[in-house]
């Protein structure tokens, strides 16, 4: 559906008859593959003629979720602005940012505040998280490993479990489970949050789960959490729910 939607607008907007102000994008797997959204701006916008801002919403992807500091860069994408906040600090603290080409940043010192500006603690922890874990690509390259550990358990919890499962789709540190039907997604999240496991529910009709691990996880612990969801998931089987 979403593709069809996006497929109407980029014809709207090479004929000229919708002209975005800007291009708010969000790099999310769990409601419809990102890449149509990507594609959508490359045909849309690029290619049109019309010069618009281009917005990435890294707040829950960026800081290394999808494999790369920015979600973006996969992509090729060169946005004008890109926001950042939660684990931006490395430490838990609350803190944002607000990347901005110098051509757009039309701002006084001081003038763009918000809730979590100038909290000089989150400052410091996250200098020492981008010196320690950003600055060489030793810890990518260790993120890469068990980004690849993480995508295999999936694959197999998806081939075990093809009665329960409607489709995995994932991305880094981040996958979204789409169930048949919500009364089983629901069954799963408040399964897993009893055995330790902290999962969310959301996309259409509350069905997809998401997974959202901490990107420093070890190999073990990510077969740890996958025996507790393989179990939770062979439980709906035997139950028949």
């Amino acid at each position: 559906m979403l593709s069809c939607l996006l497929s109407k607008l980029t014809s709207l907007i090479n004929q000229g008859e919708f002209i975005p102000s800007a291009w708010v994008n969000r790099s999310c797997i769990f409601n419809h593959p990102f890449e149509c959204v990507v594609e959508c701006y490359f045909n849309g916008v690029t290619h049109s003629g019309f010069e618009r801002t281009l917005i990435v919403d890294d707040i829950q992807m960026g800081c290394g979720r999808t494999g790369s500091f920015f979600s973006f860069e996969r992509y090729g994408l060169k946005p004008d602005i890109v926001c950042l906040s939660k684990s931006l600090s490395g430490f838990g603290l609350p803190m944002s940012l607000l990347l901005i080409k110098p051509e757009y940043d039309c701002w006084n010192p001081g003038e763009h505040n918000g809730t979590f500006r100038g909290f000089n603690y989150a400052f410091v922890t996250a200098k020492v998280t981008i010196d320690n874990y950003w600055a060489k690509d030793t810890f990518l390259r260790n993120l890469k490993s068990t980004e690849s550990v993480f995508r295999k358990k999936l694959k197999t919890l998806g081939i075990d479990h093809p009665n329960t499962i409607r489709t995995i789709r994932t991305l880094g540190f981040v996958a979204g489970i789409e169930v048949f039907c919500h009364a089983n997604a629901q069954f799963i999240v408040k399964e897993g949050f009893r055995r330790g496991i902290i999962l969310e529910m959301c996309g259409p009709d509350n069905s997809v789960i998401k997974l959202l691990p901490a990107i420093t996880m070890t190999v073990q612990q990510i077969e740890a959490g996958f025996l507790i969801l393989h179990d939770i998931f062979s439980s709906i089987k035997n139950n028949a729910r």
